[in-house]
């Protein structure tokens, strides 16, 4: 297990409703999930998308089949309480361990609105001489583990974790893509 894995101390999830989340981002959610895939260099790889939904946000499920992604492999996220560590969930599967660290994240920076997490070792080796590694040893849903995260993230919007995993944000899901179609990481003749 990494020791950015926010399984790592366990998280209270508690669902106040097993409906499916409405939100309109699902969508294109899905298919930059499949985009992604299609382009990781290992299909294992995990990819953990997210964004702000109202005062909300709706993220992917671990462990979900690309090829048959619906609503029920998202989950949206009401509140997220780091003291007590619990999750206020809508939806009918677990949101991703990362979870915690994409809501503080979007809620300790305002102009973040999309994540993506990706575990891709090629892209980060790419991407190493030009982004910073937190170098933190933390888990990925404390405190200590977002304060490095933000540090790291001050004045740039892409860093990369220590896991081969390349964090990338933005205004909007679309400033994430064309980054990575900039870089090489994804190609829309892979849609």
């Amino acid at each position: 297990m990494s020791r950015y894995s926010a399984a790592a101390i366990p998280v209270n999830n508690f669902f106040l409703s097993k409906e499916l989340s409405t939100c309109p981002e699902i969508a294109g959610l899905s298919k930059f999930f499949y985009l992604l895939q299609k382009s990781c260099s290992d299909k294992n790889n995990k990819i953990t998308i997210s964004v702000s939904y109202g005062k909300r946000m709706v993220i992917n499920a671990d462990n979900i089949d690309v090829s048959k992604l619906n609503r029920e492999d998202f989950a949206e996220i009401v509140d997220y309480d780091l003291l007590k560590r619990t999750l206020l969930i809508i939806g009918k599967k677990l949101p991703s361990s990362s979870a915690p660290l994409h809501w503080m994240v979007q809620k300790a920076r305002k102009d973040i609105y999309a994540i993506v997490q990706l575990q891709d070792k090629k892209i980060v080796d790419r991407l190493k001489d030009d982004l910073p590694l937190v170098h933190a040893t933390y888990p990925s849903d404390t405190f200590e583990f977002l304060k490095e995260v933000l540090i790291n993230l001050r004045g740039r919007n892409h860093v990369l974790f220590q896991d081969d995993t390349g964090f990338f944000t933005g205004t909007h899901l679309n400033d994430i893509k064309n980054y990575l179609r900039e870089i090489g990481a994804i190609h829309e003749s892979q849609r």
